[in-house]
């Protein structure tokens, strides 16, 4: 996993980055880092392999010894994107806030993270019917990101008493909520403003599910039905 902070790469002057451990991972960075200056730039199909390493000032052959690909320095990115946002979160639920705070923290972090980079997020999401493709969101290559995104939200529930059904289906359905913002926020032209009341009030809904499924005289009514929505989740390894 990348081991610097997404915000870095805005620039790709190495000046912005985390001094790198090793001159390998200071390459690394160099390379992904004017990679994404160039993809915004000149766009993501347009950039070549040799466009990048000449960027770079090396040889093209040295930067596929790092990436071997372009698909491979957008699935950095995509490590880079978790990363950052799991930190986020990790940091603010350390102090006291609601849960109301802390699933708004949790979506706009992330809505922060990714708010330049709407043709990024298209490549990403352009694989999401191939679940082979290394950057499809639902293949194998990416399970261990979706398991970090699911545990942010397990983070920010962490402290709520839900039922026991509750409690293990809220964060991949959070985790869903969460990546159907960024497919609406693709086709969003107003800066992300419009995903941003979407999502506040997506939550108010959610927050008032949550709130009315913890209701003793409906707890009966309704752990028979997420009892199956668990069963079905989870023989169809959908459920992180």
């Amino acid at each position: 996993m990348n081991m610097f902070k997404l915000n870095a790469f805005k620039n790709t002057d190495q000046s912005q980055l985390d001094p790198p451990k090793s001159k390998a991972e200071l390459t690394r960075a160099q390379i992904l880092g004017t990679a994404l200056g160039l993809f915004r730039e000149k766009g993501f199909d347009i950039t070549t392999m040799r466009d990048i390493a000449a960027a770079c000032g090396m040889a093209v052959g040295t930067a596929y010894h790092h990436f071997d690909s372009k698909e491979a320095i957008v699935a950095a990115y995509y490590e880079a994107v978790q990363l950052e946002h799991s930190s986020l979160v990790i940091e603010f639920n350390q102090k006291k806030h609601n849960l109301k705070q802390k699933l708004e923290q949790a979506f706009f972090s992330k809505l922060e993270i990714v708010q330049h980079d709407q043709k990024l997020l298209g490549v990403i999401m352009r694989y999401i019917g191939d679940a082979e493709h290394p950057l499809s969101i639902f293949g194998a290559h990416t399970s261990h990101l979706r398991q970090a995104g699911t545990d942010v939200f397990k983070v920010a529930l962490a402290d709520e008493k839900l039922p026991e059904h509750l409690n293990e289906l809220a964060p991949t359905a959070f985790w869903a909520l969460q990546m159907g913002m960024l497919l609406y926020f693709l086709h969003d032209q107003s800066g992300g403003e419009k995903t941003k009341k979407l999502v506040t009030a997506a939550l108010e809904l959610a927050l008032q599910l949550l709130k009315l499924t913890a209701q003793p005289l409906i707890q009966p009514l309704v752990t028979p039905v997420l009892r199956k929505i668990l069963s079905l989740l989870k023989a169809h390894a959908l459920l992180m």
